[in-house]
């Protein structure tokens, strides 16, 4: 299926609000899908920009802004 998994406890994304078992739907208004995947995405962004990731969570949609971070 479509959705990235794993979030890095002190990470952006866990910082954000983002749990294990979220499901990226899509980043500053583009969808994922079959055509589209978060790290194409996600590719279009340098570290340090914030986004605003569309995600499901406990059965509902909800925004979370992440500020990008360079995985080490």
């Amino acid at each position: 299926g479509i959705g990235q998994v794993a979030v890095v406890s002190g990470s952006p994304a866990d910082k954000a609000g983002i749990a294990e078992n979220d499901i990226i739907l899509g980043i500053n208004g583009e969808r994922i899908d079959e055509n589209n995947s978060l790290s194409s995405l996600i590719q279009k962004y340098n570290v340090g920009d914030t986004v605003t990731l569309k995600i499901f969570h406990k059965d509902e949609e909800k925004d979370a802004k992440v500020t990008l971070q360079e995985i080490k």
